[in-house]
C-alpha cells in the first residue's frame, strides 16, 4: 500500500472516488517533482506525509466543488 491509498481506505471512499483522488495526487506530485505521472506514487508515494495528503484532499474537494458549481455555458 501507499499513504494515499491508505488515506482513502481509512475514509472508506468508494473505488471511483479513490481513483479520482489518486489521479489528482499523481498529477499534483508529477508537477511538483517534474516526474512522469505513471512513476509518481511509486517513486514519491512513500515520501509524502499525512499533512500533504490532507492538504491535497482539501484542494481536491475545493476543486471538485468549484467544477460542480460552474455554470454551463451554451
Amino acid at each position: 500500500m501507499n499513504p494515499v491509498r491508505d488515506f482513502c481506505k481509512e475514509r472508506m471512499l468508494s473505488k471511483g472516488l479513490e481513483e479520482a483522488f489518486v489521479q489528482y495526487c499523481k498529477t499534483h506530485i508529477a508537477e511538483i517533482y517534474g516526474i512522469r505521472m505513471f512513476d509518481t506514487l511509486s517513486l514519491v508515494g512513500d515520501k509524502i506525509n499525512r499533512k500533504e495528503i490532507d492538504d491535497l484532499w482539501n484542494r481536491f474537494i475545493m476543486d471538485m466543488r468549484d467544477a460542480l458549481s460552474q455554470e454551463k455555458v451554451s
